[in-house]
């Protein structure tokens, strides 16, 4: 396949694609417009000569560089910008640890719950040998007792953690 078979090939494709997709419908607008950049510049110098067709070349490369300027001006748009709105906006919380602590101690909840679970499901199952009973419930109790974290706990979740192996209901 020669490079036109394959160019024409490819132009082919993004035509077809261009009502579906975005970038294609871009790369269809830009060839368009080089194609209609190009059919003005020929207009131009059969009409102007060479010198007006410099002359377009040059007004065209200098309009260009000022859209270019006042796009690099206006791209930090909200820094100039008066705030219109008089509704007073929350102040964020400087301290953040208040939050994290009450997801780390309801994550740790649900942890030690779900630890438990486990543990009632391979009681139900039979997977727990006789000398092991009572040891995984001891284990979830005494991580939910240390450093003060039993108090993190509901109620009722305390009742589930303090009840014997296989009282849970499936």
């Amino acid at each position: 396949m020669t490079r036109f078979e394959l160019f024409r090939k490819n132009l082919w494709l993004i035509v077809r694609r261009a009502p579906r997709d975005r970038r294609a419908a871009y790369a269809v607008l830009l060839m368009v417009g080089f194609l209609a950049w190009l059919a003005f510049e020929a207009f131009d110098f059969w009409y102007l000569g060479v010198w007006g067709s410099l002359c377009s070349l040059g007004l065209l490369a200098i309009g260009g560089g000022a859209a270019w300027l006042i796009g690099r001006s206006n791209a930090r748009v909200y820094q100039g910008m008066i705030k219109l709105s008089t509704a007073p906006s929350p102040e964020p919380d400087p301290d953040y640890s208040v939050h994290r602590r009450a997801i780390a101690a309801a994550a740790f909840r649900k942890t030690v719950l779900v630890d438990r679970a486990a543990a009632e499901m391979l009681h139900r199952n039979g997977k727990v040998s006789a000398e092991r009973a009572g040891l995984l419930r001891r284990r979830s109790l005494d991580i939910a007792r240390a450093e003060n974290r039993w108090d993190w706990f509901t109620q009722y979740e305390r009742e589930l953690l303090m009840s014997q192996e296989g009282s849970w209901d499936w």
